[in-house]
């Protein structure tokens, strides 16, 4: 099994290679199209062909994936994209993502780049196919549709686009949710509708946004629910007391201030009315 997820992933890997090439000189809305067609066309060549069926159902596929392979198959995939993100080729990739004109200004090989994330993205995508085909054992073109690719990038806008973790909980529980509202039958649909719309009203940015979830995240949060706790001093373990930000004696802040206050006439803490009478002097 294991070598049929790597042959799957890549001929996934060729294939995005193969249309990578030409889109991939597209932006935005239009790379978009394009790659969304380029899976329509290849569920009609499916059809097409006799070794997938045709039309007909694809079977005598075995039944091997399971939860255990499934979990560390996951996790192997995600330390692979977090070492990517960290290193130098990853920084470039970001810097693409972020503008890839001033980018390409900068040097960068925003098509060589570019390629090389739809490749990669392709070859685990490939990966997750085979999985889904081991776990089913039953293929049908009519799954992998318009609507399929609709959902797998509404997982990604909702957990965050620029991030790793919140990708994967927001797939997470997109995919937990039907299953949840199952029970409501006929208002099922119209529900998770709903929370989808929500969310991306109040949360434009995604769940995490650009951030990951991490040990100093959980600590942040805690800290700003009270949470803290107030330094301790080294006897008796009672609470050190909050003392003013007073100057030291002989530094440049210090020497100010007692000049002016002997300009003043405060220097020895004379009275306010004195303070008036030599300004009157002055006069």
């Amino acid at each position: 099994m294991l070598l049929s997820l790597i042959i799957g992933g890549l001929l996934a890997a060729i294939s995005g290679i193969i249309v990578g090439i030409p889109a991939l000189r597209l932006r935005g809305d239009y790379l978009a199209i394009t790659t969304l067609a380029f899976g329509e066309i290849v569920k009609v060549v499916v059809r097409a062909l006799k070794i997938t069926g045709g039309g007909q159902p694809m079977t005598g596929i075995s039944l091997t994936t399971n939860y255990t392979m499934s979990y560390w198959i996951l996790i192997l995939t995600i330390i692979i994209i977090y070492t990517l993100i960290r290193s130098r080729h990853g920084r470039a990739i970001l810097s693409i993502r972020e503008d890839d004109i001033a980018a390409e200004a900068s040097g960068v090989a925003v098509t060589r780049y570019k390629l090389l994330a739809f490749s990669l993205s392709a070859f685990f995508a490939g990966v997750a196919g085979g999985l889904y085909a081991h776990y089913q054992g039953v293929l049908e073109p009519q799954f992998f549709d318009y609507n399929q690719s609709i959902n797998f990038m509404v997982m990604v806008v909702l957990g965050g686009i620029g991030s790793l973790t919140g990708s994967v909980i927001s797939a997470f529980f997109l995919t937990l949710l039907p299953e949840i509202l199952r029970g409501l039958a006929v208002y099922r649909t119209l529900i998770y509708s709903v929370v989808l719309v929500l969310l991306m009203l109040y949360r434009p940015e995604g769940l995490l946004g650009q951030k990951e979830l991490s040990q100093r995240l959980f600590a942040r949060l805690l800290g700003r629910n009270g949470l803290r706790t107030s330094p301790q001093s080294g006897v008796g373990g009672s609470s050190a007391s909050p003392q003013e930000n007073i100057p030291v004696s002989g530094t440049a802040e210090r020497k100010a201030d007692s000049a002016v206050s002997d300009r003043l006439g405060t220097a020895t803490g004379a009275p306010e009315e004195a303070l008036e009478r030599k300004w009157k002097g002055r006069r």
